[in-house]
């Protein structure tokens, strides 16, 4: 009888301590993510950045398929609804890290930067043979960009002036869901999710002239909200172990609580000489994001392959920002991918790679102001990802690939592009396994 207690106990402490240790980690995730930026570019100056909808380094390398994907040895924030695929003998953490390049074109001009930030860290573990449950931290839009132009002095000769643009933010996704299979092969799952974030941006005039004072302004915008996102998802099984999966997910929308500290200075030798103004505006509203709708479909043509497509839509000509300097609207982006396993039941690690590659289109949800008017942009994504297993072959080392290109509607306005590789770790873990006596 005591080694039946004893042995439940180490069991029971074996699964409490470590997700006991990871929640405490991701606290610390959270604080790294507000500290780090995965952006570079001018648009980012606008709005609340750029959003990121291509979800763990599994789903990027299919070119951020995601909606129609249920897999059982994956954590998939994208559909919560996929999260009652886990297996109840499992406990999956996820995390993962990017590093890449940005290069941008004006004219004549170019520029090239590095990227690198923290993603995400979420866990996904059984609660009963028909539900599962996850939590974690995700980038939901980054901003970050340095840009400026040079302008002679009138009246002065040789003596210039320089506008500078800076800027640097994160809006983050702290969530927790759960989803059950009430009926075979239906699936119903919510996150519900805490946004919070925070916006810096400047703007300063700087004068060649060493007497001469910069003037500056300096803006803080800090947002939180809580948010809701429902799934679903229905497996056709086919013949011959085939099967295709069905999802749809729905986002609600979002009013943000903010506060905006707005200040004007003047600049001295890197030092700031004198404050001339400051204002804080606070209000619950001023700035909104809209609802967001998903379909995805995947086919499961074997265990070896399976492919898929989304479509997101998000209603972002219903959003609102305070004293905004561009126009919104709608959103759309579609993605196609893919997987294929050469074996998914050999023992040889090398047959259980797992290769991916995917596309993604899609529009931009800003309208920039122009000397011809308001304009936009489109993005064009090209994926491709692999999965080492680790000795347990149960765990996996992720890699994933992606460039993307920004096609702006206006030739006079910047083009981008980007190379981002993005490694995950996905440990998966047999922590609720039956006790065996001897």
């Amino acid at each position: 009888m005591y080694r039946i207690i004893e042995q439940t106990i180490g069991q029971f402490a074996k699964a409490v301590f470590p997700a006991t240790c990871l929640l405490a980690g991701l606290l610390v995730c959270a604080s790294l993510s507000a500290q780090s930026n995965s952006s570079e570019s001018p648009y980012t100056r606008f709005g609340l950045g750029r959003f990121d909808p291509s979800g763990h380094a599994s789903n990027r390398g299919m070119g951020g398929l995601g909606i129609g994907i249920r897999d059982a040895r994956a954590v998939n924030p994208m559909n919560p609804a996929s999260y009652s695929a886990v297996d109840s003998l499992t406990f999956i953490f996820d995390l993962g890290a990017s590093a890449g390049f940005y290069w941008a074109k004006e004219g004549s001009h170019s520029s090239t930067r590095k990227l690198g930030n923290f993603e995400y860290a979420t866990m996904l573990f059984p609660v009963t043979k028909y539900a599962g449950v996850s939590l974690g931290i995700l980038p939901l839009a980054t901003a970050g960009y340095q840009y400026g132009s040079v302008q002679p002095i009138e009246g002065l000769d040789k003596q210039n002036y320089t506008r500078i643009y800076q800027g640097t933010g994160n809006l983050n996704n702290l969530y927790i869901g759960a989803a059950i299979e009430p009926i075979e092969g239906l699936s119903v799952g919510a996150n519900f999710s805490y946004l919070f974030g925070t916006y810096n941006h400047s703007r300063r005039v700087s004068y060649s002239v060493g007497t001469a004072l910069d003037p500056t302004i300096s803006s803080r915008l800090e947002l939180d909200a809580l948010r809701g996102k429902i799934g679903l998802q229905y497996a056709w099984q086919l013949a011959n172990r085939r099967r295709i999966v069905f999802g749809a997910t729905y986002d609600t929308s979002v009013k943000f609580k903010s506060k905006l500290f707005t200040e004007q200075f003047l600049i001295s030798n890197q030092q700031i000489v004198e404050h001339l103004h400051g204002d804080t505006v606070r209000g619950t509203g001023l700035y909104t994001a809209p609802e967001m709708y998903g379909l995805g479909v995947s086919v499961d043509f074997s265990p070896r392959l399976i492919a898929g497509v989304d479509l997101q839509y998000g209603r972002w000509s219903d959003a609102s920002f305070y004293k905004s300097q561009c126009e919104y609207q709608d959103q759309w982006r579609i993605a196609i991918g893919g997987q294929y396993i050469p074996n998914a039941k050999e023992i040889h690690s090398t047959k259980q790679l797992r290769y991916r590659a995917g596309l993604s289109l899609g529009n931009s949800y800003l309208k920039l102001p122009t000397t011809k008017g308001a304009e936009g942009y489109h993005q064009l994504g090209l994926s491709a990802g692999i999965a080492f297993p680790l000795v347990d072959r149960r765990s996996f080392v992720q890699m994933s690939l992606e460039y993307d290109r920004l096609i702006p509607t206006n030739k006079d306005m910047i083009s981008e592009h980007s190379l981002r590789l993005t490694l995950g770790l996905t440990f998966n873990e047999g922590w609720f396994r039956k006790l065996k006596l001897n």
